[in-house]
């Protein structure tokens, strides 16, 4: 359905640590239709296996706390998810949107998560389940994570980033049904910064 491929060997030890342990507990996760999806749950037990390292705290600040790192996990699932055509039905970017952590090409395409919130959340609005399938390249320092199963659509376009300011971006994208009619949707991301 779709695919999202992360470079992360600019990151340091822990961010690696804590995104692959985040993105690994997705593979082979099967969601079934009508089912909601919240993200920090379907990763929460592997809690005692992230590590401390940088987060975003009060908007711009940052801080040595647990789990610093761990929206690598969302954006890498939110990505397909939503390039899929999947129904949204949570979603926050980050507050500060870093270009050495994430490629500026896929600016404004970012998802959030910490405990208890802010949290991702999508639904399977398709008529059969989707699965996750995950796979780590140590050599090359990349990770792929892929969303498997039958689209409703015939297509999905999209498209951007669109600046609309300095700091606010969106994209769109179109699902075209099988019987040629076509819904379109805008995504709209706000930072404090852009680093």
């Amino acid at each position: 359905l779709a695919e999202y491929h992360y470079d992360y060997s600019k990151n340091p030890a822990y961010r690696q640590h804590n995104l692959l342990t985040g993105l690994m507990a997705m593979n082979g996760q099967v969601v079934m239709p009508d089912e909601e999806v919240s993200h920090w749950k379907m990763i929460a037990d592997k809690i005692k296996d992230f590590k401390y390292g940088w987060v975003i705290v009060n908007g711009s600040d940052e801080a040595w706390e647990w789990g610093g790192g761990i929206c690598g996990t969302s954006t890498g699932v939110f990505n397909p998810v939503w390039k899929a055509g999947l129904e949204i039905t949570e979603r926050k970017p980050h507050s500060v949107f870093y270009n050495s952590l994430y490629s500026s090409e896929d600016i404004g395409l970012d998802a959030t998560v910490y405990r208890p919130k802010p949290d991702l959340k999508y639904k399977n609005n398709f008529d059969s389940a989707i699965a996750f399938y995950v796979k780590n390249d140590e050599e090359k320092k990349t990770v792929t994570v892929q969303l498997l199963g039958n689209s409703p659509y015939r297509n999905v376009k999209i498209e951007g980033p669109f600046f609309k300011s300095k700091r606010e971006i969106e994209w769109t994208r179109e699902m075209e049904y099988f019987d040629g009619t076509k819904q379109k949707e805008v995504l709209a991301s706000r930072y404090y910064a852009i680093k």
